[in-house]
């Protein structure tokens, strides 16, 4: 079952919020963080694994730092959650990312317990950067593989893609 709705529900409070409101902290955070990996020479990609609107862990991606392909933003982000809470179950929270998951991301998302989503950038538009032999929407496994998952796309959509252009402007190349 998809399910991709505008609104979320306020935990403390029980009663159905705006998205925005909900959720555009979170989604700042991650703005915040790419922009931080943008100038220390990382991919422009963010992650923020939180719990009932607390942010549990803020990540960017490591691939080029580390040299661990499989270091995206999101993994990095659930391998902090995981640490902070001495768990690998993180049922309950949800991931706010920069742009659409790739299906390693999304594995791992759905491998951890997290059935919410809340993504800026499409998968279309990291194109300019060159990936796009993996622009697979998350809505799309979900429905392939049959699993429950609450996704909210293009959140914040334009501030993220902006990320791009601010990589592409300072470095003047693609991957």
């Amino acid at each position: 079952m998809l399910c991709l709705s505008m609104a979320t529900t306020d935990t403390q409070r029980g009663r159905p919020m705006p998205l925005a409101e909900g959720d555009a902290a979170c989604m700042r955070l991650v703005i915040e963080k790419t922009r931080a990996a943008i100038e220390t020479g990382n991919w422009p990609f963010g992650a923020c694994v939180a719990r009932a609107g607390q942010p549990l862990a803020v990540a960017h991606n490591l691939v080029l730092e580390t040299l661990d392909p499989t270091a995206h933003a999101e993994i990095v982000a659930i391998r902090q959650a995981c640490g902070q809470l001495g768990s690998t179950d993180l049922t309950g929270c949800e991931i706010y990312t920069s742009s659409a998951p790739c299906p390693m991301c999304f594995s791992a998302i759905y491998w951890s317990g997290i059935r919410r989503i809340v993504y800026g950038a499409h998968a279309a538009d990291y194109g300019v950067l060159g990936f796009e032999e993996f622009a697979v929407p998350p809505e799309i496994m979900a429905e392939i593989g049959g699993i429950p998952m609450e996704i909210e796309a293009g959140f914040m959509r334009d501030e993220n893609r902006a990320l791009f252009d601010h990589y592409l402007s300072k470095y003047g190349k693609v991957f």
